[in-house]
């Protein structure tokens, strides 16, 4: 699969002045907070795909730095590695700053590790709700630095009534925009010719850049567990389901497809009948649609229609989707994708019989983790021990979202 890198990862760091505004994404607390904000250029990915990043923020008073340097300093400067993956993150130093963004002192930070108190799923809040996630959505952006070295490279307006930093706050917006996934219909009208597995096939397409989108090389691509790992699985699961149906009959196709009727009554927008029904007869049809889904992309559309008398098993009209309502008709089956899986599972473990004992590998691999993470804790605090620690908190996260 191949995916488009961040601007970061294909053109390099950004190499801008400390005082040029495309340096900076600001994050205002306060009205007309212009000293809260994320370091474009102090972005790095690592070969352990952690971030380096950099934050800077005003004085607040009360800090713990000698009094000289303090009343000369503008900002305080806070660097950091990112796990992208999560969100957990580690502060390795901090320093003041001049107004000119030269350091006055700089010293270790003496804080742990944090994690982050949202780790898993798409409604993650960490990647909206602080700088750590503005961090790796600026880091993991195809475009966002190249956008600000040609911004940069400009010369500026010689009359303008905002600021250039007021111009560049709609990279913020922008960025956060980009949290939730959404289909792109008009990649899916593209291959839509091509038939539902194509459309499914590009929706999994999309959902990997999303995430490398989002999380850069730390993102973890979605491979979800197969819904039947054999051929006797998947017959043995359509059986179990068809067994009260002799008509409209679920079917488990191979590489995790199905398809499956659906009542569509309620809808706003109802499809066109075929030639020869009337519109009295449609309207009072009760109208059945087959949605051929994929429970590794975890969607599905719309592939045929069918009219059937009202409370009858006659069927009045049926016609094919266009391929334009196959596009337009993908919706998310996550839900029913679970509830597979766990028919499937709990069909397997019937066949197996009572002997077959749980895993516990999973638990033991994490009780490890934990070990590990305590002894580093122990130690001196690092760059590199609080690298090993942030590794090795995505280990035990990956081994729990592997368990569930």
């Amino acid at each position: 699969m191949d995916l488009q890198v961040s601007a970061l990862e294909a053109q390099g760091p950004l190499q801008l002045p400390f005082a040029s505004p495309q340096r900076w994404l600001n994050f205002p607390m306060y009205q007309n907070d212009r000293a809260h904000a994320v370091d474009l250029g102090a972005l790095r990915w690592r070969a352990d795909s952690l971030l380096l990043s950099a934050s800077r923020y005003p004085l607040h008073g009360g800090e713990s730095w000698p009094k000289d340097l303090y009343e000369r300093a503008w900002y305080v400067y806070a660097k950091r590695l990112i796990d992208c993956r999560n969100g957990n993150d580690a502060e390795l130093s901090e320093a003041l700053l001049d107004r000119d963004g030269q350091v006055l002192l700089e010293r270790p930070a003496k804080s742990r590790p944090r994690m982050s108190r949202e780790q898993r799923g798409e409604s993650s809040r960490w990647l909206t709700s602080s700088e750590i996630g503005l961090a790796c959505l600026a880091a993991a952006h195809p475009q966002l630095l190249n956008q600000r070295r040609a911004a940069a490279a400009l010369p500026p307006p010689k009359l303008s009534y905002l600021p250039v930093s007021a111009s560049l706050q709609d990279d913020v917006s922008m960025l956060r925009a980009r949290v939730p996934f959404r289909v792109d219909g008009a990649q899916l009208k593209a291959v839509s010719p091509q038939g539902a597995s194509a459309i499914l096939s590009s929706i999994g397409q999309q959902r990997a850049q999303w995430q490398r989108d989002l999380h850069g090389p730390a993102a973890r691509l979605e491979q979800a567990d197969p819904v039947w790992e054999s051929d006797e699985a998947r017959l043995a699961l359509e059986k179990a389901l068809n067994t009260s149906r002799e008509e409209l009959k679920f079917r488990a196709l191979p590489a995790g497809e199905y398809q499956r009727w659906e009542d569509l009554r309620g809808q706003r927008h109802m499809p066109k009948p075929p030639e020869g029904l009337d519109e009295a007869k449609a309207s009072a049809a009760e109208l059945i649609v087959l949605r051929h889904g994929s429970c590794v992309t975890s969607h599905a559309v719309i592939t045929e229609y069918r009219w059937y008398g009202w409370r009858s098993p006659q069927l009045l009209a049926q016609r094919p989707a266009t391929a334009d309502e196959m596009a337009g008709s993908a919706q998310p089956v996550a839900e029913l994708c679970a509830q597979l899986r766990m028919r499937s599972a709990s069909l397997a473990e019937e066949s197996a019989g009572p002997q077959r004992e749980p895993q516990k590998k999973a638990v033991t691999d994490i009780t490890q983790i934990q070990s590990r993470v305590e002894k580093l804790l122990q130690q001196e605090q690092t760059p590199e021990v609080k690298a090993q620690i942030l590794l090795e908190l995505r280990g035990a996260a990956q081994d729990m979202e592997t368990e569930q």
